[in-house]
């Protein structure tokens, strides 16, 4: 029993010290990116912080299995080499008692690492999600400012006369960065950034506007709208040619957008 015990406790040092390693190696990249935020965002660090321990689940579902081969490998390797592997079967000890505590120890790591892959890393990305949208929402808020063009939607030129302290916005116009024949002009009294919890998207929010379309050349189109909705799904954290996690919605085939009501829908040719 004493051996038992002694083996056992032998695995945990190699153990931790290869999983603080692995996981460290593995999170460079995510970590390196989130130093991006509070450089380049001034994003809190407590914000990144919460993202990084989101993140941390995911990292130990694949470095718990990796580090409990590398415990017992050492371990192994260096009681072979101090001859008291040898030295155990002289005195009548089986390998199978010998190998007891590491079939124990894995047994624990595997049964901790199930456990953290059905619960903690499916809870983690949620969370993270969650954090994700609401640091994009707090950013894109703060980047709109009134009488100064906005370009944080892909595809997008948006313009606002006003912004008030509870980020209400008036006047507000967008429309597509490359104007085409197709492109919309959208003009609204009211604007508000909305984040949905539960679909998880972003919203940019409209209210009593018209939208101004060129359908063919000899048909121009204005819609009138109590409200409109643009719907954006949620960013990535990516390595782009505009520098790690830019904090905007994917891509401009992501926007959606939805009428609520409308009030008119008159055509002149």
């Amino acid at each position: 029993m004493l051996l038992f015990r002694s083996t056992f406790f032998q695995l945990i040092l190699p153990f931790l010290m290869a999983l603080g390693i692995l996981t460290f190696i593995l999170s460079m990249e995510t970590v390196y990116r989130l130093i991006h935020l509070i450089v380049e965002r001034g994003v809190s660090v407590f914000s990144v912080g919460m993202m990084l321990l989101y993140r941390l689940p995911q990292f130990l579902s694949v470095t718990l299995p990796l580090a409990i081969v590398i415990a017992c490998v050492v371990l192994m390797v260096r009681l072979s080499t101090e001859y008291e592997i040898s030295a155990m079967n002289a005195i009548g000890i089986s390998i199978w008692k010998i190998g007891r505590p590491f079939f124990l120890f894995g047994f624990i790591i595997t049964a901790i690492a199930l456990s953290i892959t059905l619960w903690l890393q499916p809870a983690g990305y949620a969370a993270f999600e969650e954090e994700k949208l609401m640091i994009l929402k707090t950013q894109t808020a703060k980047t709109i400012q009134p009488l100064v063009l906005n370009f944080d939607f892909p595809g997008k030129v948006l313009h606002v006369q006003e912004k008030d302290e509870n980020e209400e916005l008036s006047g507000v116009f967008i429309t597509d960065k490359d104007l085409r024949s197709d492109s919309m002009v959208t003009l609204a009294e009211r604007g508000r950034i909305k984040v949905r919890s539960g679909e998880r998207d972003l919203i940019l929010h409209l209210e009593d506007g018209l939208i101004h379309s060129q359908g063919s050349t000899d048909n121009y189109r204005t819609i009138a709208f109590q409200q409109f909705h643009y719907i954006f799904r949620p960013p990535q954290i990516d390595t782009t040619n505009e520098g790690p996690f830019p904090l905007r919605p994917r891509s401009t085939a992501c926007l959606k957008a939805r009428f609520v009501s409308k009030k008119s829908v008159p055509f002149t040719s």
